[in-house]
């Protein structure tokens, strides 16, 4: 299938990264998974990559509560980078949050896909890629 080039999962939860990234190799979703433990380092990454001039990943998923940058706060910096992102960056939420007001806030977001409870379904994976 592999029709994304790269997939960037943020997500403290090193267990769900793992069982993830595992379950996007077996649907051969894209050519390369990166990940990050929170949201500083992965806005860091996109930072560089914008500097650097090298491609952003497709796809990021998105955890909200995080230690040092949480997503909503990563959703901040990202927005105030889009005039220097030149290519489709889709974000989804995905969270074990059931909380109605992250819900209404990741649909209130432009740069935010849709949210998605955890554990994210295979055929919610198929989809995303699909529509990437």
């Amino acid at each position: 299938m592999k029709s994304v080039e790269t997939i960037c999962i943020v997500d403290d939860d090193a267990l769900y990264t793992l069982l993830l990234k595992k379950k996007i190799e077996k649907l051969d979703l894209c050519h390369k998974i990166i990940s990050y433990a929170e949201g500083e380092s992965a806005i860091e990454h996109i930072k560089a990559s914008l500097d650097a001039g090298e491609a952003l990943p497709e796809i990021i998923l998105l955890d909200i509560n995080m230690p040092i940058m949480n997503g909503w706060e990563f959703m901040e910096v990202f927005m105030q980078l889009m005039p220097r992102i030149k290519t489709k960056v889709t974000i989804y939420i995905s969270s074990s949050s059931i909380a109605a007001e992250d819900r209404m806030k990741a649909q209130e977001n432009i740069a935010i896909e849709n949210y998605l409870t955890k554990p994210i379904e295979t055929e919610t994976l198929l989809k995303i890629a699909r529509l990437t």
